[in-house]
């Protein structure tokens, strides 16, 4: 599956909504926004969108052109005609009608002058279908982070407060400084999952993963069928020492390739998962 996200530019009242056809997760998506960011430092929406497609697309065009990207229906850029289906043709687009695609994962909204990207995931199911722009974006996102690159070098990550996660936020003890936690599944919710609870709709393993409190509150039945509990599930993710979200379905797709990618910036060993 291409994990389909759109990204949401606004400066203002302005905004500009585009459309990334793969790789949408946090780990990939953050990481090639803090790159643009540090390579294309302006606060001009008309220009940084603009930008943003040769990026993206140069990129692209990069990988065509090199030896670890061979496909025999990939023809160079400079040739004179590519297809319709061409990655530097199809990969990355605007979204004209400024509406959420029914088959979107993720969605990020880069502010401008904030210097921040949020990241909002389905309210329902793992799809768009039933939320407009408009719903999605007046909610808490599930995660914000900055652009920009604090002193010591390395990519901060903010908490829906806006600062830096505390030691409770982010489960850093000496117990696993070097390890990836389960965060829970309950959306909107930064502690570390401590329990399971078994259910033919749970995400990935037929199970939700949540912390004390949420798994009390449905008093330890499956939180699907409860009608009357106010939150929503989302699928699993995974908290890394720094402080940096790895998805689930990222760590099945990168998991033979010696490193998940990770929101932080690191690329995290198989091991480190608990």
């Amino acid at each position: 599956m291409s994990h389909r996200s759109q990204i949401l530019f606004k400066q203002d009242e302005l905004s500009v909504l585009t459309y990334k056809h793969r790789g949408g997760f946090p780990e990939t998506v953050v990481p090639l926004l803090r790159d643009y960011w540090q390579w294309c430092p302006r606060k001009n929406i008309k220009y940084l969108t603009s930008t943003w497609f040769y990026y993206c697309k140069r990129q692209m065009e990069d990988r065509v052109r090199s030896e670890k990207y061979i496909n025999p229906d990939y023809s160079p850029v400079d040739t004179d005609e590519i297809g319709d289906f061409h990655p530097v043709a199809r990969n990355y687009g605007i979204c004209a009608d400024g509406s959420l695609n029914w088959d979107t994962e993720h969605l990020y909204v880069v502010d401008i002058e904030a210097e921040t990207v949020a990241h909002y995931t389905p309210v329902d199911d793992f799809l768009f279908e039933s939320e407009s722009l408009t719903e999605t974006t007046a909610r808490t996102p599930d995660e914000t982070y900055p652009l920009a690159i604090d002193e010591s070098n390395k990519p901060c990550v903010e908490s829906k407060q806006g600062g830096k996660m505390s030691e409770s936020e982010t489960g850093d003890s000496s117990s696993n400084q070097s390890r990836v936690s389960p965060i829970c599944q309950a959306r909107d919710c930064t502690k570390l999952a401590t329990l399971a609870i078994q259910s033919q709709n749970g995400h990935p393993h037929k199970e939700w993963k949540l912390c004390s409190g949420h798994y009390e509150e449905v008093n330890g039945i499956d939180p699907w069928y409860d009608e009357e509990r106010e939150w929503t599930l989302r699928k699993l993710y995974y908290r890394c020492p720094n402080g940096g979200r790895i998805s689930h379905n990222s760590i099945l797709k990168y998991e033979d390739e010696g490193g998940y990618p990770c929101s932080c910036g690191d690329r995290h060993p198989p091991q480190i998962i608990q």
